[in-house]
C-alpha cells in the first residue's frame, strides 16, 4: 500500500485534505468518492520535512484534541468490546450535542459505512492523532482484535497526556519566575536605567565599576533589543522544525536518552508507556511478538521506538524478552527484573503491569524532586539579579551623594 497525499471537497463544499493509503492512484480517489468527497488532487507522499514542518500551526488546522481523541478512542473501545458493531458504535457516539468529538464520531461512521477502514476514519477525523498510532489500529483491523486495541491505543494516549500534564504542572511556577525575570530585567533597562543615566550625566561625577557595567549592559541592551529578539525566534522556529522533522526528532530523542537530568525521565516514561501497552496486549491474547510490535509503535520516544524494532528481530529468532530488553538503553533496568521474573514465573502480563506502575511512580516522584530543586533555583537567581542591580543603582546614588 501506498501513502497518497490528497486535496478534495466534501459533501458541504468545504476543502479538506489528507493523506490516505491505496494500492494505485485510481484506487485512492475510488476511496475518497466512496466517503463523499470530490478528488482534487491525488499525489504520492513525501516524507514531511524542511517548511512542512511548520503545517500544523497554519491558521484553519485546529481539530479534535490530543486528550479529548484518547476519550472518544476509549469509548469507542468500551462499546466494541462489548459486542456493538463498529458502524453502531459510532452512531451511539455521534447522537448528541453538537461537539467536536460528536463531530468526529459521525465523520468516522460516515468514512466507515461507505467501505473505509477504522484506521482510515481516525485519520480522516482525527488529524492531530499521532500516525503511529492510527497505524496500531490498522493492525488491530487486520487481526480481528479492533476492541482491544482501540483500548490500548485509549490507554497509550491517557498515560501520555497524564505525563505531559504532570511536567506541566510541575513547571508552571518556574516559568511564571522565569517570565516575571525577564519582565524585570526589559523594565529596569528599557525605562528606569535610562532616567539614571541622565541623573548620573549631569553630575558628571565619577562612577563606581558595578554603576559603570550596569550602564553599559543597559546600552548595549537598549541597542541590540531587536536583534536579540530576532535571534531567539529564529532559535525557537530551527528547534520547532527540528522537533517536527522525523529525522531530527530521532537525533533530539537519541540525544535525550543520554542526556543528564533528562533521560531519567524519558527512560521512566518510555518503560511506562511501552509496558502498559504491551500488558493490556498480552492480557486480550496476543502474543508477544504482536504485543511489543504493537507496544513500539505507542512510545513517544523516536530513537527508542528504533531500538525495539531492532529488538523485536532477536526476539523473533527466539531471544529471551529480559535479554531483549536488556539492550534496550531506554528500558528502566528495575523494570527489566521484573520482566525476567514474569517469564519465569509465567505472569508476564502481570509483571508487565508493576513495571508501568512502578515507573509511573517513579516518574512522578522525579517530577516533584525536580520541581523542588528548580523552584528554589529560580527564587534565587531572580533575586540575585534584581539584588545586583539595585547595589549597582545604590552604588551611583551613593557616589553623587558623597560628592554633593
Amino acid at each position: 500500500m501506498t501513502r497518497y497525499r490528497y486535496q478534495a471537497v466534501n459533501e458541504a463544499n468545504e476543502p479538506v485534505s489528507g493523506v490516505i493509503e491505496a494500492a494505485t492512484v485510481r484506487d485512492a480517489a475510488r476511496r475518497l468518492t466512496a466517503v463523499g468527497h470530490v478528488p482534487l488532487h491525488i499525489g504520492a507522499s513525501k516524507p514531511e520535512s524542511g517548511l512542512s514542518a511548520f503545517r500544523p500551526l497554519a491558521p484553519g488546522r485546529r481539530g479534535l484534541s490530543f486528550r479529548d481523541a484518547g476519550r472518544l478512542i476509549a469509548r469507542l473501545g468500551e462499546l466494541v468490546e462489548a459486542g456493538i458493531p463498529a458502524d453502531r458504535a459510532l452512531a451511539i457516539l455521534s447522537d448528541g450535542p453538537r461537539s467536536r468529538a460528536v463531530d468526529a464520531a459521525a465523520r468516522m461512521r460516515r468514512f466507515v459505512l461507505r467501505g473505509g477502514t477504522m484506521s482510515e476514519a481516525m485519520r480522516s477525523a482525527m488529524p492531530r492523532l499521532p500516525a503511529h498510532l492510527a497505524g496500531i489500529v490498522e493492525a488491530g483491523e487486520k487481526g480481528g482484535r479492533l476492541g482491544a486495541v482501540l483500548k490500548a491505543v485509549s490507554l497509550s494516549i491517557a498515560r501520555t497526556d497524564q505525563m505531559r500534564s504532570r511536567i506541566a504542572t510541575a513547571l508552571l511556577y518556574p516559568a511564571i519566575l522565569f517570565l516575571l525575570i525577564v519582565f524585570t530585567i526589559s523594565l529596569v533597562f528599557g525605562l528606569v536605567l535610562p532616567e539614571f543615566r541622565r541623573v548620573f550625566e549631569s553630575a558628571h561625577v565619577p562612577l563606581p565599576a558595578a554603576t559603570r557595567a550596569l550602564l553599559v549592559i543597559g546600552d548595549a541592551f537598549s541597542a541590540y533589543w531587536p536583534f536579540l529578539a530576532f535571534f531567539l525566534a529564529c532559535l525557537a522556529l530551527l528547534a520547532l522544525w527540528a522537533w517536527r522533522t522525523p529525522e531530527q526528532r530521532e537525533k533530539i530523542d537519541r540525544r535525550l536518552l543520554t542526556l543528564p537530568g533528562i533521560s531519567g525521565f524519558e527512560r521512566l516514561s518510555f518503560t511506562a508507556e511501552f509496558a502498559g501497552v504491551a500488558h493490556l496486549l498480552l492480557e486480550q491474547g496476543f502474543t508477544l511478538s504482536e504485543a511489543v510490535r504493537l507496544a513500539r509503535a505507542s512510545v513517544h520516544n523516536r530513537a527508542a521506538s528504533r531500538d525495539l524494532e531492532a529488538a523485536l528481530v532477536k526476539l523473533n529468532e527466539g531471544m529471551r524478552f529480559s535479554d531483549v530488553l536488556a539492550q534496550i538503553a531506554a528500558f528502566d533496568r528495575g523494570a527489566r527484573a521484573l520482566v525476567l521474573v514474569g517469564e519465569e514465573t509465567g505472569q508476564l502480563a502481570a509483571m508487565l503491569a508493576g513495571a508501568r506502575a512502578h515507573a509511573e511512580r517513579d516518574f512522578d516522584q522525579a517530577v516533584e524532586r525536580f520541581n523542588t530543586l528548580l523552584t528554589p533555583a529560580m527564587t534565587i537567581v531572580m533575586g540575585f539579579v534584581v539584588g545586583a542591580v539595585m547595589v549597582s543603582l545604590l552604588s551611583g546614588i551613593m557616589a553623587l551623594t558623597q560628592i554633593g
